[in-house]
């Protein structure tokens, strides 16, 4: 199987939305990035405010509160069903050919393991840097985060703010975030707390920026993905 899960399910926090800012001390890592609710497949946003639910620091949105207990019948089957969408959605963006832990080329030590740490994935070697990687995930998550930036600052395909559609640098250095392998820009901070109100919608608007200005990053991902079946 090739997603190890970073996720243990058992006692968890339930938030409910009164705002981006409430759910900061409950999520650890990234904001959900999927557009769409898991359970009724719509976008997150059409029908109100998302519902926000953090499951051993980890956060899910829903469309409204009656999928929370369709998810929740299963949780461990919805979470592996979240973990094959955040894989495919982020491979295009991963910028690293190497395990960021052992440094070892990913595939020289056979099929690289995808997994998702909080709505991030991070590929590795083996099972061996698995276990490294829980003693210390912020650590890695921070070079991860580096990787990124440095592999699309330069060609970023937005030139205005996502949130103000302001020019990005007409209010000085733009502000920058790594979330879900992709690196965001913004006009000022202001934004940057704006976008944690539906980050799935902008990641998607961001994501299409990216398929019209370097379409083969997409189909080397699928590529990749039809080698492992």
């Amino acid at each position: 199987m090739r997603i190890a899960s970073m996720i243990c399910v058992g006692v968890f926090g339930i938030v409910g939305f009164a705002g981006a800012s409430a759910l900061l001390g409950d999520r650890v890592g990234d904001p959900f990035t999927l557009r769409d609710c898991p359970v009724a497949n719509h976008a997150i946003g059409e029908m109100g405010e998302p519902v926000v639910r953090v499951y051993d620091g980890r956060e899910i949105r829903f469309c409204c509160d009656d999928c929370i207990e369709t998810f929740e019948a299963d949780l461990k089957v919805s979470l592996a069903e979240v973990d094959k969408s955040i894989i495919a959605s982020q491979m295009p963006f991963y910028p690293a050919t190497t395990c960021l832990v052992s440094g070892e080329e990913l595939g020289s030590m056979g099929q690289p393991i995808d997994m998702v740490w909080n709505n991030r994935l991070v590929r590795l070697c083996c099972k061996g840097c698995v276990k490294t990687f829980t003693k210390d995930p912020q650590a890695v998550i921070a070079k991860l985060d580096e990787a990124v930036k440095e592999a699309q600052r330069k060609d970023y395909p937005l030139e205005n703010c996502p949130i103000s559609d302001e020019k990005l640098g007409g209010m000085g250095e733009p502000t920058e975030i790594v979330v879900g392998n992709r690196l965001v820009r913004f006009c000022c901070e202001g934004c940057e707390g704006d976008f944690y109100r539906n980050p799935g919608a902008i990641i998607a608007a961001l994501d299409e920026a990216w398929k019209a200005k370097k379409p083969e990053m997409f189909a080397e991902a699928e590529a990749k993905d039809a080698g492992k079946k």
